[in-house]
């Protein structure tokens, strides 16, 4: 006996619109279930929600959802429900007063394999756990913030690591404003940046033209694209399983940056000395000893630490670098604020070469 299995298109779209017509109905009995009603919003799609609304500007498009619906509205991302908040009262409603209900990362497909769930930037879980791995890294940073700098006219090793980079950054900017007149100085500040991050988590500074520094730079920044490319897997959970491009991708980068730090924090467990103190990574280790030898339970294993050094080091690398391409843009099409920066800055240093935390600058 043969069997025909050949589908008719009228088949397939008899189907669909069945599947469509359960899908709604499904969804008409959760609402009706509901105890508490829904902000309101704009009618979604089954599966895609408000995905295709949103448009190419999807700011421009929440502005003008916001003037229907108000500074509190719902709408669908995919099959993943998103409450958006306009206003600063309703924003300091939602950050600071009742900051502990939402605190924590959405449960993403992309958050879930950064440091295995664990990353402290993108946890899902805020708790006592949490708190207590923020408090850890946050004493490391000062416990580097107070490290003595090697040069007698720097306040402190942080201070230090900056002036020798902004040293080379402004060396940089002359040699390509000689060669081309006007250039895109993203790369340089990219690099400068990382290489004060690099600096302060592994002691160490790269030369711009070397070969592994520029892998990380470019790493990282693909790693940054990746993941903000809203990813569909996030919002359409079942897309997680399918072998597709756009998908895995930042797992891929995450995990050759990740490959990166850890020879670094592997090399620092192996020659840390607790009377000199290098860098973060060095003072997080110590902070770690020093909670073990009080309680004699281990705070943080090696895993845990990397994944601290790779929160910090993409923190520092991305948010820096972001506000002085903003800055510099701004200063270019405001040349007056740019003309009274550069005054004060003179005023105040004189005859000095470097500015210091010392300063405080009124402007």
């Amino acid at each position: 006996m043969i069997l025909n299995l050949a589908v008719t298109p009228g088949e397939v779209t008899t189907s669909l619109i069945i599947l469509v017509m359960v899908f709604v109905f499904v969804r008409a009995l959760r609402s009706k279930g509901r105890k508490q009603p829904s902000p309101p919003g704009p009618w979604s799609f089954p599966i895609i929600g408000n995905l295709l609304q949103l448009g190419e500007h999807p700011y421009l498009t929440l502005m003008e959802m916001r003037k229907k619906y108000g500074d509190v509205f719902l709408l669908k991302l995919g099959m993943v429900p998103v409450l958006v908040v306009n206003g600063m009262e309703m924003v300091k409603q939602v950050l600071l007063k009742d900051g502990e209900h939402f605190a924590g990362r959405p449960n993403m497909h992309t958050f879930s394999f950064l440091a295995e769930g664990k990353s402290l930037s993108f946890s899902v879980n805020y708790g006592e756990s949490w708190k207590l791995h923020k408090k850890i890294a946050s004493k490391a940073l000062r416990t580097l913030s107070n490290a003595e700098a090697k040069s007698s006219t720097c306040s402190c090793l942080l201070e230090e690591h900056v002036t020798e980079e902004v040293s080379e950054l402004v060396t940089v900017f002359v040699e390509l404003s000689s060669k081309n007149g006007g250039f895109d100085p993203r790369n340089a500040i990219t690099c400068a940046v990382a290489n004060v991050v690099c600096a302060l988590c592994f002691g160490k500074r790269y030369d711009h033209s070397d070969e592994e520094f520029l892998k990380i730079v470019k790493t990282n920044d693909d790693l940054l694209k990746a993941s903000s490319a809203a990813n569909p897997a996030d919002f359409i959970p079942c897309l997680r399983y399918l072998p597709l491009q756009i998908i895995n991708a930042p797992r891929e980068f995450y995990r050759a940056l990740n490959g990166f730090i850890a020879l670094h924090v592997q090399d620092h467990l192996a020659t840390y000395d607790k009377d000199h103190i290098r860098d973060i990574t060095d003072a997080l280790i110590n902070v770690c000893h020093n909670k073990y030898a009080a309680t004699k339970t281990d705070i943080l294993n090696d895993s845990e630490i990397i994944s601290t050094v790779n929160d910090l080091f993409g923190a520092g690398f991305e948010t820096v670098s972001t506000c002085l391409y903003w800055s510099f843009l701004y200063l270019i099409h405001y040349p007056e604020i740019q003309a009274k920066i550069q005054e004060e800055i003179g005023n105040m240093l004189s005859n000095e070469k470097y500015s210091s935390y010392n300063y405080h600058f009124s402007y």
